[in-house]
């Protein structure tokens, strides 16, 4: 009939590589389903993948909560907008969302971010620094 209903749009989103959770799935479907008949449009189904690629499969609740932790952990390290969680404090960032049970990999994440140079924060005297060598350099020219 041109429209999909729920079982139809999981099979279409894992055909497209997605991974599709239920809970996620349901509050995007209720979000887009404007017409509250149970299927959705091609255009809701656009709607619904815009929504979906936008949170990355995570529900609402779940962005919150990842916001909130992410701003505790910033406000707890002394970081300012714009500044990375440094590698030192990933493991302990990812733990707090995702619990104990990431507790091996969240160890690798960090000390692979700490092999790529990423074990502080960006600090704004240092990119001042950076920035003067910068213009050293062009008035040297």
């Amino acid at each position: 009939n041109g429209e999909l209903d729920q079982e139809e749009l999981v099979r279409f989103l894992t055909s497209l590589g997605f991974t599709p959770l239920r809970k996620m799935l349901r509050e995007a479907y209720e979000m887009v389903d404007s017409d509250n008949s149970g299927t959705l449009s091609f255009e809701e189904v656009v709607l619904l993948l815009h929504v979906y690629r936008h949170s990355e499969g995570f529900t609402h609740d779940e962005i919150h909560s990842l916001t909130q932790i992410f701003n505790r952990e910033k406000t707890s390290a002394g970081m300012r907008d714009g500044d990375y969680i440094p590698a030192t404090q990933l493991a302990s960032f990812l733990m707090q969302f995702f619990g104990p049970v990431c507790a091996d990999q969240a160890k690798k994440l960090e000390e692979e971010a700490k092999g790529a140079g990423r074990q502080q924060a960006p600090d704004d005297d240092d990119e001042e620094k950076e920035k003067e060598k910068e213009r050293e350099k062009e008035k040297a020219k």
